[in-house]
């Protein structure tokens, strides 16, 4: 899940920003006025722009209804065509650091968004954004209000993130499961102050769902309307709902307890049905992503901030790492690995492997060799963003997705002439590629991207297809009303 942020830089009017980024394209900006917003983009980026507007009104019309509410002014919306680009803002002085999906800044009320491929995601943080914007014209642009007043003007974040995600998307499986691991394992609390961090997107978007579910959603709009008239959380909740945040707090807890607790009796703990080859507690490691083994089966590569920065490890069987390739952010080789989006694999021989990393504001691939213990080619190409590479059994392409404009598509690179080769043109979302042990084909993951609003409607899912690579034709292999997704063979 990506992370949104509203950012407040009041330095910013005093030294100026942007000062320190590098920028490796000049981008000509224009700008489409629709009915309610200034929407900003950039050349090349084909119908992004058009569907970005179409997708930002709609969302504007269900949020004035909302809140009861419609903005003085005009919302700016600036759209980057893809992570790297938006990495390189100027709109905020602060260093994006990776996973950042999109961000509203107090100060001019500015929605930033960029691009990753998905139009399912676009139009969720789209419509979050937005939220946020809805936000500052409530608190700030009224008569009176000021940037820098205190007391009732101060929003909680667990109100400020929460209601965006559940303004934008309802209820969804991701937060499903982030909350019934946290009731499970850890603890969550009520809605306040200690309420921060991730949870306090998932954490509020749940509170505010348990609200609209049991109290109705006909009261949770009066509870809306009256922030907007109060500007204070703890009033609106005390006049609509007759109770305060902490007696509101305690049955949200019990529900919780209620809904995840028997799941406990029903699931295994990992470690009795395998074995485990880290462990962030002891190691302290916020995250280790997207294992793959070798093909020979003797080691694992993965991502991992073990080390502060992002590096890829190669463990053995057992977890004893065995080789560091490198660290993200402190060599000019690898600005990004993004390992929250990206992925790595190994050669047929188990001796190299390939992954993304960024440099001078593009992804290139890099194949890094274990016996030589350096990179020994790097390949470029028109693409804006690389993720999910995988190398076929005869060793002499690479598949993956790549961005090129306004859709996500999967391509094939030739290791040997360098021939780069479009398999799919479509506004799915395609993901994670995988060649068959022949070759012959390669099963894929894909989100439908134009369906329908995601707010109370079922969000679109992700199937597996399988390429057909000598008729170039593609079969649906699942049809579920679930996600299914990172498929591999046997």
């Amino acid at each position: 899940m990506k992370n949104h942020l509203i950012i407040l830089l009041l330095a910013v009017s005093v030294f100026g920003f942007g000062q320190n980024k590098v920028q490796y394209k000049n981008l000509a900006w224009r700008v489409i006025d629709t009915k309610h917003l200034s929407l900003y983009y950039y050349q090349d980026q084909a119908a992004l722009p058009e569907i970005s507007g179409r997708w930002l009104e709609e969302s504007y019309e269900q949020l004035a209804k909302d809140f009861s509410f419609t903005p003085r002014d005009k919302i700016p919306c600036i759209i980057y065509g893809h992570p790297a680009q938006f990495s390189q803002t100027n709109i905020v002085g602060e260093l994006l650091p990776e996973g950042v999906g999109g961000f509203t800044t107090h100060i001019k009320n500015r929605v930033v968004v960029p691009f990753d491929g998905s139009y399912n995601e676009l139009r969720h943080v789209l419509h979050h954004e937005l939220t946020h914007g809805f936000q500052n014209a409530i608190l700030f642009s009224q008569p009176g209000s000021s940037l820098f007043a205190g007391g009732d003007l101060e929003i909680p974040l667990w109100f400020a993130e929460g209601s965006a995600e559940f303004l934008s998307s309802g209820w969804d499986g991701e937060a499903d499961m982030f909350l019934m691991d946290a009731a499970i394992y850890g603890s969550i609390p009520k809605p306040g102050p200690m309420l921060g961090g991730y949870m306090a997107y998932k954490g509020g978007q749940s509170f505010l769902f348990f609200l609209s579910e049991s109290r109705g959603a006909g009261l949770f709009g009066r509870f809306l309307t009256q922030f907007r008239i109060s500007r204070n959380i703890e009033r609106a909740c005390k006049d609509v709902y007759g109770k305060n945040l902490d007696e509101l707090g305690e049955e949200w807890q019990q529900e919780l307890k209620r809904i995840y607790w028997p799941e406990t009796g029903r699931r295994e703990l990992p470690a009795d049905v395998a074995t485990p080859l880290t462990d962030h507690v002891k190691s302290k490691a916020f995250y280790n992503l997207r294992p793959r083994i070798a093909p020979d089966g003797k080691k694992i590569a993965f991502f991992s901030d073990l080390k502060d920065y992002t590096h890829i490890f190669i463990a053995g069987r057992k977890g004893k790492i065995v080789a560091d390739i490198s660290s993200a952010g402190t060599t000019g080789h690898f600005e990004s690995f993004h390992p929250f989006r990206s992925g790595l694999c190994w050669s047929p021989h188990s001796d190299r492997l390939a992954f993304v990393a960024e440099h001078q504001g593009r992804d290139e691939i890099k194949i890094y060799s274990l016996a030589k213990k350096r990179v020994v080619k790097t390949i470029r190409t028109p693409l804006l963003e690389i993720s999910s590479p995988d190398w076929s059994p005869d060793g002499n392409e690479l598949v993956f997705c790549g961005i090129a404009a306004d859709a996500a598509d999967l391509y094939l690179y030739n290791l040997q002439n360098g021939a780069l080769t479009r398999l799919t043109h479509d506004v799915q979302s395609e993901s994670d590629p995988r060649f068959s042990p022949s070759g012959k084909t390669i099963v894929f993951a894909a989100t439908d991207s134009c369906g329908l609003p995601q707010r109370f409607i079922r969000r679109p899912v992700s199937n597996l297809y399988l390429y057909n690579r000598a008729e170039g034709t593609v079969q649906t292999l699942t049809q579920s009303a679930w996600n299914v997704k990172s498929p591999c063979f046997s």
